[in-house]
């Protein structure tokens, strides 16, 4: 069954590391999500809800080409609105991922069950990676996968961890042949981490960055949410490397791609493009 990917656009962000000196600043980020279109039946799935400006960590990170209406206005183009999309899937939760999870009162959010384990003892210094105000109150949305998962015919997850503890690429059929949508499955940043003293830290906290810690409660809702979920303690699932995920389709996309922008949200990830990256 085959199925058409329009990127959508949600802007561009730069994450300022405050001169710590630790590692660069991370600059003109694109960040993309991903309408899919069944050509058989007619259903959306998107693949992730991008960023919010109003949560960049870091410090005097900034954002350009951000709308707030971004996504309402490009489905609409297409002649579709938000409260049409009733299946999300979401790559893994940073924030830079889930910035428009409001905005699909209608959608069932599939997630990795093992990426919410993750985040219940996700070291503190991690937490401004996260941003739960943006799904913490939709936990009821979610549903939890365990590993690989067909969600239709001709699209299914891929976990393979890495980035997250519960990153999950995406494989789509298209007339075209398979095409892989990797979220951010290249990047790993367990050294970035590690590098990072832990004064800085802690200066970190007590300043500026304070807001992007989490409140006691966030851990309590969201291991309440996978006991209800039976999904608290599980096997982590078998997992594909990188190479094996690039392995399975003719194209490879990332979240971050630059090759996207010459798509514009006007048309479908095409062969004929040129663009991307060849999967093998």
């Amino acid at each position: 069954m085959n199925h058409l990917i329009y990127p959508i656009y949600n802007g561009s962000f730069t994450v300022k590391m405050g001169g710590g000196g630790f590692f660069p600043d991370v600059k003109n980020i694109p960040s993309y999500a991903f309408l899919i279109v069944n050509e058989n039946t007619g259903g959306l799935i998107l693949i992730d809800t991008g960023f919010h400006p109003d949560f960049i960590p870091g410090v005097d990170s900034t954002s350009v080409h951000f709308e707030d209406l971004h996504f309402s206005e490009v489905l609409e183009h297409w002649g579709y609105r938000t409260e049409d999309i009733k299946t999300v899937i979401m790559t893994h939760m940073h924030w830079d991922h889930t910035g428009s999870i409001a905005k699909f009162p209608r959608a069932r959010f599939y997630v990795q069950g093992e990426e919410l384990r993750a985040l219940v003892r996700l070291p503190v210094n991690e937490e401004c990676s996260f941003c739960p105000s943006h799904w913490l109150p939709h936990l009821q949305q979610f549903e939890l996968l365990e590993g690989t998962t067909e969600i239709e015919p001709g699209l299914k997850v891929i976990f393979n961890s890495g980035h997250t503890a519960g990153h999950q690429a995406i494989e789509v059929q298209t007339a075209e042949g398979r095409i892989i949508l990797g979220g951010d499955a290249p990047f790993n940043y367990t050294a970035m981490w590690e590098k990072i003293p832990e004064p800085y830290w802690q200066q970190f906290r007590a300043g500026y960055g304070g807001r992007f810690y989490w409140d006691d409660n966030v851990r309590k809702e969201i291991s309440s949410h996978l006991a209800a979920s039976n999904s608290l303690t599980r096997e982590r699932p078998d997992r594909l490397r990188l190479d094996e995920i690039r392995s399975l389709g003719v194209k490879f996309f990332t979240s971050h791609d630059p090759a996207l922008s010459c798509f514009a949200d006007e048309k479908p990830i095409s062969l004929a493009s040129g663009s991307g990256n060849t999967g093998r």
